[in-house]
């Protein structure tokens, strides 16, 4: 069990393990915070796992990143407000990492990943060689043994 500010247990959520490709950040002269780097990893798993509601528009498909739920899953970032993590997803959109689309559905931002972005994941085997985030079915499989061991684990 851990303690952050105004937090007292582990949330049952989080993100417990993060890629961090230092050499795609060199080779693509990539200049990004450590912060901004744990919150575009989050989005890139929330893109591949497949569960997650998304947009297409003009090929590019944009997800739905909610800041509530970024706060819950990230919470040793120590980030302690909803405002806070907008403010990084938008400086996001500013380095080129990210896109945002205009659709909002209850307050919901939907952002899609940029060329530059994708070269970050390249190295992990997430992206298939149409450059999409299509999930191959052995990682359908492990995302719904995961979300039972969840379900039983709640249980």
């Amino acid at each position: 069990m851990y303690q952050m500010n105004h937090q007292t247990s582990t949330p049952v959520n989080y993100k417990k393990h993060m890629r961090f490709d230092m050499t795609a950040l060199i080779e693509n002269n990539i200049s990004i915070k450590t912060d901004e780097y744990v919150i575009l990893d989050w989005a890139h798993d929330l893109a591949c796992d497949g569960s997650h509601p998304s947009v297409v528009e003009a090929g590019i498909e944009y997800f739905e990143l909610s800041a509530d739920r970024c706060l819950q899953e990230l919470p040793t970032l120590g980030v302690g407000s909803k405002q806070s993590i907008q403010k990084k997803f938008e400086r996001l959109v500013r380095q080129g990492l990210l896109v945002s689309h205009p659709y909002q559905k209850n307050r919901v931002a939907y952002y899609g990943f940029t060329s530059k972005a994708k070269k970050l994941f390249t190295h992990f085997g997430l992206l298939d060689s149409t450059d999409t985030y299509e999930i191959s079915e052995q990682a359908k499989v492990v995302s719904q043994m995961l979300k039972q061991i969840k379900i039983n684990s709640s249980n």
